[in-house]
């Protein structure tokens, strides 16, 4: 079987972020459905929360195990990722020394980035309760920003191991402003994925995360590698 042997992955170079995203992805697609539900396995919690009648003690400690889990396999999942647009083949200890060298790292780089969204939104949401209009406005706007910003924090957590949040936040800044078209492109890729995989349901569980990380991670290097960041 395909999946079972080790057939090698295919390097050559492809135009684009949109072309060498999906080469990668069907160079190895068995694994990469594979690797994405590693990262689905942290919603399992969160379906158990909702499906069964459970304490409520028992709801919230389930939610948090969810939040638990997110950064690091959130981690797992770019740093792999990374690999597997190096030309490595996603084999099973492959992704363990992902886990490994992410686990730790996210919780200090990932977190508090990604923790930025709630306090945006909640923010916005008592700026229009409070009809604060112009407030209401710049935080949406933030919103956004931040939104654009975020398709560069994966790749840079695998591509900085010994970067801090500040300075993957600094230079996501800076690649948005220096290409927002291509940043722009890439987020409605990305927006048009979720869309899809929202519908196909299936979708979400097999193979749009990985993809999306597949579509950041070939965007952040062909800045760097064609535009010579």
């Amino acid at each position: 079987m395909p999946f079972l042997e080790d057939t090698g992955v295919r390097t050559e170079e492809h135009r684009g972020p949109l072309l060498s995203a999906f080469s990668v992805l069907l160079d190895q697609i068995e694994r990469m459905v594979v690797l994405n539900l590693i990262w689905t396995a942290q919603y399992v919690p969160v379906l158990i929360a909702y499906i069964f009648s459970l304490p409520l003690a028992i709801r919230l400690s389930l939610l948090a195990c969810n939040g638990f889990l997110y950064f690091p396999l959130t981690g797992m999942l770019y740093t792999a990722i990374g690999k597997a647009c190096d030309g490595e083949l996603l084999r099973v200890d492959t992704v363990i020394d992902a886990l490994r060298e992410s686990a730790r790292r996210s919780a200090f780089v990932l977190a508090p980035l990604m923790v930025i969204f709630p306090g945006l939104v909640l923010a916005a949401i008592w700026a229009a309760s409070m009809k604060f209009f112009l407030l209401d406005v710049l935080v949406r706007l933030a919103i956004l920003l931040l939104g654009a910003c975020s398709l560069y924090w994966g790749p840079l957590f695998a591509a900085f191991p010994k970067s801090s949040a500040v300075a993957v936040f600094r230079h996501s800044v800076d690649l948005m402003w220096k290409y927002p078209l291509l940043t722009l492109l890439t987020g409605c890729a990305v927006v048009l994925s979720l869309i899809i995989g929202t519908f196909s349901v299936g979708g979400l569980f097999l193979i749009v995360p990985a993809l999306i990380a597949l579509l950041e991670t070939q965007l952040y290097r062909y800045l760097t590698q064609e535009k010579r960041l």
